[in-house]
């Protein structure tokens, strides 16, 4: 890989600026106090931070394990729904019951994949975490 592709080296493809950076360049809301390097740099487009996401940085492993979240309660709920989850179609199972599971289930992988939007677009502007969290500072 080119050392200016945003897939790979050390700097990105747009500018000089270094791949990764401290937390002194960039502002409070998008920092925390326990993470000192691997920050991405701040740039304002979606096709960027999505780019990011096959890249090491100190939010990697929030994305994919989010990420990871999503497909395994999509799995779940596929099998439960379908009925080739083998103890569940053993049990009496009312239409409550399946509505109650199915609202678990929206429930979880919403909140899969909003975080996984938060820690993506992370490195876009203090509106898009916003838009994905309730909180900046706190945004899991």
């Amino acid at each position: 890989m080119s050392p200016h592709s945003p897939c790979g080296g050390l700097f990105n493809q747009e500018s000089s600026t270094p791949w990764l950076v401290d937390r002194s360049r960039l502002p409070r809301w998008s920092r925390t106090s326990w993470i000192i390097y691997g920050y991405r740099p701040l740039r304002p487009s979606v096709t960027y931070c999505l780019g990011t996401i096959f890249k090491m940085h100190n939010e990697s492993a929030n994305i994919w394990t989010h990420l990871f979240g999503v497909l395994l309660f999509l799995a779940i709920a596929l099998g439960v729904f379908s009925g080739q989850h083998k103890a569940l179609a053993e049990l009496p199972m009312s239409t409550v019951d399946y509505l109650l599971l199915g609202m678990f289930f929206v429930g979880a992988t919403t909140c899969m994949t909003l975080s996984a939007c938060v820690h993506t677009f992370g490195c876009h502007s203090q509106e898009a975490v916003r838009l994905f969290s309730k909180s900046v500072k706190h945004p899991c």
